[in-house]
């Protein structure tokens, strides 16, 4: 236990951590307002962002949740303690501004049928 905590340190050290998730939980609250304006499915569809939110999806929910948990916990008492609820906000801002952008546009529903998304999507739930 003192050995991961000194390993998640290190890393913690390298990179502001906790600044760069904080960067992608409002970046991805930010994409859902504007989801639900449901005027920015070209910007969706150019920027090809289904692909890129479900790899947020497969990386940080999927494959990083135990340590971006661990990384986003803070040290009280000289106990962890852990964070979840706002990685797995983000990681709903992020399942909603797809909704948000596949229910409204037919176009968007298109591009994500031929870019085998969907397949993408499955995987990471």
């Amino acid at each position: 236990m003192e050995e991961e905590r000194a390993w998640i340190q290190e890393i913690a050290a390298d990179i502001d951590f906790a600044k760069v998730f904080n960067y992608l939980f409002e970046t991805m609250r930010g994409l859902l307002i504007y989801a639900k304006e449901g005027e920015f499915d070209k910007l969706f569809i150019e920027e090809n962002l289904v692909s890129l939110l479900a790899q947020v999806i497969t990386k940080c929910y999927c494959e990083q949740s135990d340590l971006i948990i661990k990384l986003t916990s803070q040290v009280v008492n000289k106990k962890m303690i852990a964070n979840d609820d706002k990685m797995y906000d983000m990681i709903n801002y992020t399942i909603g501004t797809i909704k948000c952008f596949t229910q409204t546009s037919k176009e968007v529903q298109r591009n994500t049928v031929q870019n085998q998304m969907i397949a993408v999507l499955s995987k990471a739930l």
